[in-house]
């Protein structure tokens, strides 16, 4: 076994912070496991982050405790952010010694190894240096194929002495070299080479000689401290977007490795949370990986898996294989298409290359494919947007949904209305959509996207597909791109979606009477209420109700049309839940009694969510809603499947 620690200074600008501190900090940690009851580790983090962007989501107890901890440490010059920056700091020696599982949990390191193994071959890795830039505590690569050399850095000194102990103890054969290296401090140029020299001898030798290299990295994912030598450079070189996150700094460090030294065999793995492949910012990353290797494959899986991050996060991480080899043809990639995995509490026996037992560990799931686009695809809020002009020339005070209170007196700006049928309020990803969704009578955001007749059916398509289709905490961060305009999603997919989107909670487009604002009363009808002018006269029973009806009815003919088509030609299921939805409004037309002070239970075109706040609401009307509704959920998510999608030439469905 060889062995190397680096012994020049680096130039990190990292918090250095001293073992007394950190022992603090342990401590103080093991008060809050024994006052409240639960383990620390995998929390204290969150818990700091919650507390500095929004105290309020914590429990008054763990607020008060939490304040204690951070305003101990300011007197010791720590800030908030130096300790959230320091990724293992509330890990415990042992912790990180034995467990080594907080960064990259074993199961997917391995299933990284195996994305090299399957193209290199077993044998030929031999050949291969195989280096973790970013190793923490070594979990990345303690579990490696044999290869010939294995090197470990990272910006903290006090990992080093844990790396040796676990490599020399799992891998007493293997030649390795562990060292402290600021990963961003310096860059290597044509005439200056003024990274490689603070490499271990043996490290430069294997650059310099263009020897064949693998290397395997989970990069730091931050937007703060960015600050560093090779950010600054970047900015100086015009990369300004490359500056931005520490992951693309590190990404622009390997492939300059690969294009100064002229390194023609290099295989390189790259595990970052999934938002490099749907990000607009991250489209330079994705091309520099593109101009400098080919892409080979990868996978996706849930953050939850790593011991460090609650269930509650509902994104993945991506790991992408891109590689070159002597003699082996450039070919630019327009799609990245990638296995997605879960796993289950099953424990099973997991085995070494050579067939040894290593371990028992969770079994891993297969759960089908899924693509991104390299190119820059239309975002789901441009292409909601559709033709429609994004000037807004006429203001208006935002109000709730409840009708009867102005929340602020803040000014948004809108549209005239006499064009808008609602506001859809958009994101860009799987993983937010169903938290968003909303139609607004009034725009919520400066950013909501009008909807008029031109654009409604890319409304109703965003507001359908986003409710439910997958598992999103699997497939989160997948860009939300619009669909193939087919056959099948004019004939078949919209007509389900409009009367989804319509009747689905999530629609909060409401109606709205006599509303007291700054500038005196306001009122506003809900231009997409579903039932004809003749229907309405004929369940009206209570004078109040009429009098609004003739006062405030504005025709709604192009929705009903729209609404009539896509009754006549929805699934059996989802049609049964829209008569049960269809049903409640009528019902509550019929016997609706105005109360007295609150104007808005005279209208006569309340959604759905208002309607519940009704005081003679019947909950077994809800029962039935949410029993069928579920229903024709399911039957939308099977609709869904057969959609298809356009990831840059490469044609896809579910």
């Amino acid at each position: 076994m060889v062995e190397t620690t680096k012994t020049k200074n680096q130039t990190s600008k990292a918090k250095t912070i001293s073992k007394k501190v950190k022992d603090e900090i342990l401590y103080m940690m093991e008060m809050y496991k024994h006052i409240f009851m639960q383990e620390v580790s995998s929390t204290f983090h969150d818990l700091l982050i919650a507390f500095k962007n929004n105290p309020s989501d914590l429990q008054e107890d763990e607020q008060a405790f939490v304040n204690q901890f951070v305003s101990y440490f300011k007197t010791k010059n720590l800030s908030i952010d130096s300790m959230l920056q320091n990724k293992d700091l509330f890990m415990s020696r042992e912790l990180k010694q034995n467990e080594g599982s907080f960064f990259t949990p074993l199961r997917w390191a391995r299933q990284a190894h195996k994305l090299v193994v399957d193209t290199v071959g077993l044998e030929n890795l031999k050949d291969y240096n195989v280096w973790d830039s970013s190793c923490g505590s070594g979990n990345l690569l303690i579990e490696f194929p044999e290869c010939k050399h294995l090197f470990f850095s990272t910006l903290n000194p006090e990992d080093i002495p844990i790396v040796k102990e676990r490599v020399s103890k799992v891998r007493p054969d293997d030649s390795f070299t562990a060292f402290d290296l600021d990963f961003l401090s310096e860059i290597d140029g044509i005439f200056s080479k003024g990274f490689t020299s603070l490499l271990p001898e043996n490290l430069q030798q294997a650059l310099l000689n263009n020897e064949k290299f693998a290397i395997i990295l989970n990069p730091p994912y931050s937007t703060r401290g960015t600050d560093t030598y090779v950010g600054r450079e970047l900015v100086r070189l015009g990369l300004t977007d490359f500056k931005t996150d520490l992951y693309r700094q590190f990404v622009w460090q390997v492939c300059n490795l690969v294009k100064v030294h002229n390194l023609t065999n290099v295989e390189f793995v790259l595990m970052v949370a999934g938002s490099i492949n749907v990000s607009k910012r991250a489209q330079s990353t994705i091309e520099l990986l593109d101009n400098t290797f080919n892409y080979r494959g990868g996978f996706v899986y849930p953050a939850r898996e790593f011991e460090g991050v609650s269930d509650g996060f509902e994104w993945g991480i991506s790991t992408t294989h891109w590689g070159i080899k002597d003699g082996e043809p450039k070919k630019h990639v327009t799609y990245l298409e990638m296995d997605t995995y879960t796993t289950t509490d099953e424990q099973v026996d997991v085995f070494d290359y050579d067939g040894s037992f290593l371990r028992k560990d969770r079994r891993i799931i297969d759960t089908g494919k899924t693509e991104y686009s390299v190119e820059v695809q239309p975002s789901m809020d441009v292409w909601s947007q559709g033709d429609i002009p994004s000037d807004r020339d006429t203001t208006y005070v935002k109000i709730s949904s409840y009708g009867d209170e102005v929340i602020t007196d803040d000014i948004i700006l809108a549209s005239k209305l006499d064009k808008v049928l609602f506001f859809l309020y958009a994101r860009d990803t799987l993983r937010d959509c169903p938290r968003y969704i909303t139609f607004q009578t009034t725009p919520l955001n400066t950013g909501d996207i009008e909807v008029r007749e031109d654009n409604l059916d890319r409304a109703i398509f965003y507001m359908a597909y986003g409710m439910k289709v997958k598992d999103w905490s699997e497939r989160s961060y997948q860009r939300f791109i619009p669909p193939v305009d087919d056959d099948y999603y004019r004939n078949v997919y919209l007509p389900n979606a409009y009367l989804i989107a319509f009747m689905t909670r999530k629609n909060m487009t409401y109606a709205t009477r006599d509303l007291k604002t700054r500038d005196g009363l306001v009122s506003y009808n809900n231009p997409t209420f579903f039932l004809t002018e003749e229907e309405i006269k004929s369940y009206i029973k209570h004078s109040k109700l009429q009098e609004d009806f003739d006062k405030h009815y504005k025709p709604n003919t192009f929705i009903l049309s729209k609404i009539k088509w896509a009754y006549e030609n929805a699934d059996e299921v989802i049609k049964q839940a829209w008569n049960v939805y269809k049903g409640i409004h009528v019902k509550y037309l019929e016997n609706r009694v105005p109360i007295e002070g609150q104007p808005l239970t005279s209208a006569y075109d309340l959604n759905f969510s208002q309607i519940r706040r009704l005081e003679n609401f019947d909950k077994k009307d809800e029962e039935a809603y949410v029993e069928s509704f579920e229903k024709a959920l399911s039957k939308m998510k099977e609709i869904n499947q057969g959609l298809t999608f356009d990831y840059g030439g490469h044609y896809a469905s579910n």
